[in-house]
């Protein structure tokens, strides 16, 4: 299976949508807006070690993580669960955390990765993937167990799983020999994104009453382009005219958010309109979005050339930039209770 790693980096593009705030500051704290915010990543020090970060403090977890990221981040009652890996020798194991306690989704035989977590009453899914000789396979897992997707999902990797209802989605890409695919599967039974003229890649998936909502990119020659899948139906975000990824949709009402960016700069597209996050001196991206009330959140990381020449794990509430870290960091998704 071809590598994602291979696939080109962003370039710029401008913004016209401006949020309620735009100036840049430190985040508010907590006890003044009531919400804990919970976000997933990394940190480097002497080696990469997952990260989860709550209202700004780093937590820990209850074992030493020698070499890991964490993904995902999702809290249900007084529950937090995160989805990660860790490496143990050259195998990477796929890892689920709740409440810092680790649970391993896979034995050790073959590497895995567990990129997003989502919790439905009583049951918690994973997706990700976990290779077999040598290929990647998309892997759902429901409370520790794998199941199964529609003819053994091959050559896949499942990016991000929501559920409504007796409804699990996932959604990823899949080579087909060719073409990376971008794919949503509905209880195991997938479905096609994209044709096959392009690479097109599926990132997040969001549910909002009985729509489907996908965010992702496709490769238009030797551009790529942000993109929003509504029903299986394909919003271009950005023109092709220089590169640009969606990573991330959420959905509020009438409200359809997107975060990307394009190598250069963090986007958020609110209802196709864009913004750019980052200050001009400074490169980021922006990972992850959450609307909670009056509140947009951003979680992603900014590159700080011209001090620190670090990359940090940033957060956006409301265009206003709050650093997570003061080591090379980054920031995948956010979570808002």
């Amino acid at each position: 299976m071809k590598k994602i790693s291979k696939l080109m980096l962003c370039t710029l593009i401008t913004a016209t949508f401006a949020l309620s705030t735009i100036s840049f500051g430190q985040l508010p704290s907590p006890e003044s807006n009531e919400k804990d915010i919970y976000v997933a990543g990394y940190r480097f020090d002497e080696m990469y070690s997952a990260a989860l970060w709550t209202n700004g403090v780093r937590q820990q977890f209850a074992d030493k993580i020698d070499y890991g990221k964490a993904y995902d981040v999702y809290v249900s009652n007084n529950d937090v669960y995160v989805a990660s890996y860790e490496l143990k020798g050259q195998i990477e194991i796929a890892v689920l955390w709740k409440n810092g306690v680790k649970q391993q989704l896979s034995d050790g035989t073959n590497s895995a990765k567990a990129y997003s977590v989502y919790v439905s009453g009583s049951d918690v899914y994973v997706a990700g993937y976990e290779e077999s000789k040598k290929r990647e396979t998309a892997a759902l897992w429901k409370n520790g167990i794998k199941q199964k997707f529609d003819a053994n999902e091959k050559d896949a990797v499942a990016t991000s799983v929501c559920v409504s209802g007796d409804d699990v989605y996932a959604t990823g890409w899949k080579w087909n020999g060719y073409r990376f695919n971008a794919m949503l599967w509905k209880n195991g039974v997938k479905q096609k994104l994209s044709n096959d003229l392009h690479d097109a890649f599926a990132k997040s998936v969001y549910i909002s009453g009985s729509d489907v909502y996908v965010a992702g990119w496709e490769l238009n020659g030797k551009k790529h382009i942000a993109v929003l899948w509504k029903n299986g139906i394909k919003q271009r975000l950005t023109d092709g005219t220089s590169h640009a990824q969606a990573f991330s949709v959420c959905v509020r009402g009438s409200d359809v958010y997107v975060a990307g960016n394009d190598g250069s700069n963090a986007f958020l597209w609110k209802n196709g309109a864009k913004h750019i996050l980052n200050e001009e001196e400074k490169n980021a991206e922006a990972a992850s979005v959450y609307v909670s009330g009056d509140d947009v959140y951003v979680a992603g990381c900014e590159y700080h050339a011209n001090d620190t020449g670090k990359t940090v794990a940033v957060l956006w509430r409301n265009g206003i930039k709050q650093k997570l870290s003061t080591s090379v960091s980054k920031a995948f998704k956010i979570f808002i209770k």
